[in-house]
């Protein structure tokens, strides 16, 4: 039980920040993966940040299935059959590993993904031909999971000849959301712009020069908002320029087996060489996790928060949500009523006056 002094009274701590691997874990990252990680002597703001700039594992999965083991439409009932035949006919196994490059890999939840997949169906294998990562933690952490690949690293995205690059079959790029993420600076990435997110046009040269078969971007949700829908379609319209079939679709981790809201734009593409090509999405799934089985047991004191500043932090919120109140936003007026109440119920249930 973590206690702490505030004023005259102790206070038992109920509040804390999830940990480094509770983030990790609701990011998809198996246990294993994350003691390598720590075990890389990644320091915990690295952690943190890492965690929260990456892909949802079990969303890459469940997108890799349907395009390299599974490509049917989930709403058909398939048979016994069909996953058989599907397996027999797999393009990408041992002796043909699919061939990827990332770019802005991070510590690659790409890979971490197609692992899973190659444990589940072992006829499909993948090789790691190129990443591209240049912030150092990103690296040691991809360097503790991938050590089999770790001078493969191009380095900055925007500098690399791709004429020097192994042909590949499928390219991912997932650009910084600095300038489109409603928390970021929303300045966009229009070609030319200099902006942080502008460097997805760098991807131009990859699809160009090396033509790779499959091709995948992830981002924010606000790439396909009202305000940036039109970029989005410009970059669109330039992938199919390429020769490409585009299929783009929001999907929420919630839908696949991840206890979070997390909601993300990607678009695949497929070279398609004049001919009809498709890509089906996966379907949702029953989501039998809940927080609860993400928690660690036991957590380290300095995760939890001071009850006093808790106090502080709740009663400023009243204060502004109050301000909204009178401003005429009628919906939320109940809400400094609900929050004070919430306020009360903590102060009896963590302070004390025994020390």
């Amino acid at each position: 039980m973590q206690t702490f002094n505030v004023g005259d009274k102790e206070c038992v701590a109920l509040v804390r920040k999830l940990t480094p691997r509770e983030c990790f874990r609701l990011m998809g990252v198996s246990d294993t993966d994350i003691d390598k990680i720590q075990d890389a002597d990644v320091s915990v703001s690295a952690q943190y940040k890492l965690a929260g700039n990456s892909i949802v594992v079990d969303v890459l999965y469940h997108i890799f299935r349907k395009a390299f083991v599974n490509r049917g439409n989930d709403t058909r009932q398939m048979t016994i059959f069909d996953a058989c035949a599907e397996q027999n006919e797999m393009e990408y196994t041992h002796g043909n590993p699919l061939r990827v490059v990332t770019l802005c890999s991070g510590y690659d939840s790409q890979c971490l993904a197609l692992e899973r997949l190659k444990a589940d169906y072992p006829p499909f294998d993948y090789e790691l031909i190129a990443w591209s990562e240049i912030e150092p933690a990103a690296c040691k952490a991809h360097d503790a999971l991938f050590p089999q690949w770790a001078d493969r690293n191009l380095g900055d995205m925007t500098k690399i000849d791709w004429n020097n690059v192994p042909d590949f079959n499928l390219l991912f790029y997932s650009i910084p959301c600095t300038d489109i993420s409603q928390s970021g600076k929303q300045a966009g990435f229009t070609e030319g712009s200099g902006t942080r997110s502008s460097i997805i046009w760098n991807v131009r040269d990859a699809l160009m020069i090396k033509k790779p078969k499959y091709a995948c971007l992830e981002n924010v949700a606000a790439m396909v908002s009202q305000k940036f829908l039109p970029m989005f379609n410009l970059w669109q319209n330039e992938v199919m320029r390429l020769g490409y079939t585009n299929f783009a679709k929001l999907l929420n981790a919630k839908d696949y087996g991840v206890p979070q809201n997390r909601e993300r734009i990607f678009l695949w593409s497929v070279l398609n060489e004049g001919k009809d090509v498709n890509y089906y999405f996966p379907q949702p799934i029953p989501l039998t996790k809940t927080l609860k089985d993400i928690l660690e047991d036991e957590v380290d004191t300095r995760f939890y928060l001071n009850p006093g500043r808790v106090q502080e932090f709740v009663r400023d919120n009243i204060d502004k949500v109050t301000q909204y109140a009178n401003d005429g936003i009628g919906e939320i007026e109940p809400m400094p009523n609900r929050l004070r109440e919430w306020v009360e119920n903590y102060e009896k249930k963590c302070i004390t006056t025994d020390k």
